[in-house]
């Protein structure tokens, strides 16, 4: 998914993620955590939301901050203030929350000043973030104010079964085990999602 955002926000700003503001909703799940951090490596200002509260949002932060490194910070997204206010400095969205729940609607997103990708992992209707299809990849968002760009599930899942597939031809390819972590992955991903 961080391949892919990566990918369209130079495709729109020639910038890279570095300094780059991302709010990862449902960021204390697997995928939400596992994005936060690479994003978080490329040099981004990530915060992982969640609807329980700031205070758990930072905890799980803190654990993978230590882990990997990276510095993420805990969000409240709790309520649709809460939405409404990180959408003012959102340069980029990554919907990790459970699927078939709308997080974000038309109306907030139309006043999200800084936005210009956002991204949807939730492939059951509802969509996570409302006007992400599943298989949007660069899909001008209009009613935005900088014409952000969607992201959606399947055309992720797509590049993800890629880097799966790679994944396993170098397990077969080497004579001795291998070992790979998200960060390899992600190398591989970022090769799939520049095509």
């Amino acid at each position: 998914m961080v391949a892919c955002v990566e990918v369209w926000v130079k495709n729109i700003s020639n910038e890279s993620l570095e300094g780059k503001t991302i709010h990862v909703l449902g960021g204390t799940g697997p995928v939400g955590v596992c994005s936060g951090i690479l994003a978080s490596k490329c040099g981004a200002k990530v915060f992982l939301g969640s609807t329980r509260g700031e205070k758990v949002g930072q905890a799980i932060a803190d654990e993978y901050n230590a882990r990997f490194d990276v510095n993420m910070q805990g969000k409240n997204i709790g309520s649709d203030e809460a939405i409404e206010n990180l959408l003012q400095t959102s340069n980029v969205i990554i919907n990790a929350a459970k699927a078939g729940l709308q997080v974000i609607s038309k109306p907030q997103l139309e006043q999200a000043p800084e936005l210009i990708v956002a991204t949807d992992a939730n492939a059951v209707p509802p969509a996570g973030i409302e006007g992400v299809d599943i298989n949007d990849m660069g899909k001008e968002l209009d009613f935005t104010p900088k014409k952000a760009v969607a992201i959606g599930a399947l055309k992720v899942g797509h590049i993800k079964n890629k880097v799966h597939h790679r994944l396993f031809e170098m397990m077969r390819e080497s004579d001795k085990p291998i070992y790979v972590d998200h960060e390899k992955a992600f190398e591989i991903a970022r090769v799939f999602a520049a095509k």
